[in-house]
């Protein structure tokens, strides 16, 4: 396996920070990883590694505001603007290394990675998502997201919303990292980012209608910074013939870094290698 590390301009200019794990040989398919809220994609090392050793070329990159890549820390002008990232990301990647491309987005990465496929749904051969935040007002009140728009419009980077990062993991070896980690974003989420978030998920349950491509939805029952019930609920009217929904009792909000996660990345592994014909 080799590992590369780059760059490719995005939308505005922004040079993003990239990575690739490239298998040894001829590469069964390419893999594309969009990473969550906060975080940088250099937290799925194991997880471009232990792909790249079945065969497939994994490609993931910072996003804006995010990691290596520069921009305003946890904040984006529109949702739009990740998906031209990613968009842009996509067709380079297609250029280097032609063939099926499937397409892996964790939590915010989850969000991003459904409105892309339901956008695009001819661009991918398969959608993973892992714990995807598809419902990001669960258990907030409708007077708090209204106040959260008007901050929005007019303090859009206003810090207002925190994350318990106790959730990230049951394993206390990755909460120490992920809290020492210097290229995590441990402030507060902006006001336009976190309104952006919102008002994109609300669109998704009059879209997956649509859907078509083969999807593979991963939870976690113990899931506390994504709640599982609106994945549950948004799968159930997901079009695709082709559906599949992976929940691990008592597991958190990530998957490929709890104590379960040899399973987890077998489970997805084996999944693509019946995909990518």
């Amino acid at each position: 396996m080799q590992h590369h590390r780059a760059s490719f301009r995005a939308s505005g200019g922004l040079e993003l920070f990239s990575q690739r794990w490239q298998p040894d040989g001829r590469p069964a398919a390419t893999f594309v990883l969009v990473h969550g809220v906060a975080e940088h994609s250099g937290r799925y090392e194991h997880v471009g590694r232990y792909f790249a050793g079945r065969g497939y070329d994994v490609w993931s990159y910072d996003q804006r505001g995010h990691g290596r890549s520069p921009g305003r820390r946890a904040y984006v002008e529109r949702f739009s603007t990740f998906l031209a990232d990613l968009e842009t990301f996509r067709l380079q990647v297609a250029a280097r290394q032609p063939g099926p491309q499937f397409l892996l987005g964790h939590s915010m990465g989850g969000t991003i990675a459904l409105a892309h496929a339901i956008e695009r749904p001819a661009a991918w051969t398969g959608l993973v998502l892992s714990g995807p935040s598809v419902d990001p007002t669960a258990g907030v009140s409708r007077a708090l997201v209204v106040a959260g728009r008007l901050v929005a419009r007019v303090a859009p980077a206003a810090p207002v919303v925190s994350l318990d990062d106790s959730g990230v993991s049951r394993d206390p070896e990755v909460l120490a990292a992920y809290r020492a980690d210097p290229l995590v974003h441990h402030g507060k989420l902006t006001a336009r980012l976190a309104s952006e978030l919102v008002d994109r998920a609300a669109l998704f349950e009059d879209e997956v209608g649509g859907l078509t491509l083969p999807v593979l939805v991963l939870v976690g029952g113990d899931d506390k910074l994504v709640p599982p019930d609106g994945m549950r609920r948004l799968f159930d009217r997901v079009g695709s013939a082709d559906k599949r929904l992976l929940e691990y009792p008592g597991a958190a909000h990530e998957l490929f870094n709890e104590p379960e996660k040899a399973m987890v990345l077998a489970d997805v592994a084996d999944w693509l290698d019946a995909h990518r014909a």
